[in-house]
């Protein structure tokens, strides 16, 4: 229900390629919620003990490699173009890099905590309070079938929160095997 929600909430964007924008949407949900679960087995794993900062250490080099590629291609050429603020575009970027590695420590600590299908709502509800205010602090406009895929993406967190606070078997706020 909330990918169905994500459908109808990004079908008539505008800003959607019209031949693979919805796809690659879906994509980015399906990738986001695979690293996730990824990360939720690493940070949970019974036999090897890892907290949050040193799974973040382990995936850090990685996605920074895999990160400066593509970065650099598209994005380098525009930096270097006005010299002039390339100091300001460099402490730009380090905040940038300080604020990313914030959110991922925080988002590990998150998972360990709780699960990542937990993460994975809450970033849906994060992006719904996002768009609410920036539609009314700076006037964005959100079409009718938006506020629909809205509503549905809120119902079906608002559900998943309510069937797992139901659950008997609910520890640290998510649904666990008893061992």
């Amino acid at each position: 229900a909330i990918c169905a929600g994500v459908v109808l909430s990004v079908r008539g964007s505008p800003e959607l390629h019209p031949n693979g924008g919805i796809a690659l949407q879906l994509l980015s949900i399906i990738a986001d919620s695979t690293r996730y679960i990824r990360l939720q087995a690493m940070l949970q794993s019974r036999q090897v003990k890892l907290d949050a900062l040193n799974v973040l250490s382990m995936v850090a080099p990685t996605a920074a490699v895999l990160l400066w590629i593509p970065a650099s291609t598209l994005e380098f050429s525009h930096i270097l173009a006005d010299a002039r603020d390339l100091h300001t575009s460099a402490a730009l970027v380090l905040l940038s890099c300080i604020l990313a590695c914030s959110l991922n420590l925080t988002s590990n600590a998150f998972i360990s905590a709780t699960s990542a299908l937990t993460v994975s709502v809450s970033g849906v509800l994060k992006d719904i309070i996002m768009i609410t205010l920036s539609v009314s602090s700076l006037g964005a406009s959100v079409s009718r079938g938006e506020c629909v895929g809205f509503s549905i993406t809120l119902a079906a967190s608002c559900a998943y929160n309510w069937i797992r606070g139901q659950s008997p078997n609910n520890i640290r706020g998510d649904v666990r095997r008893s061992k």
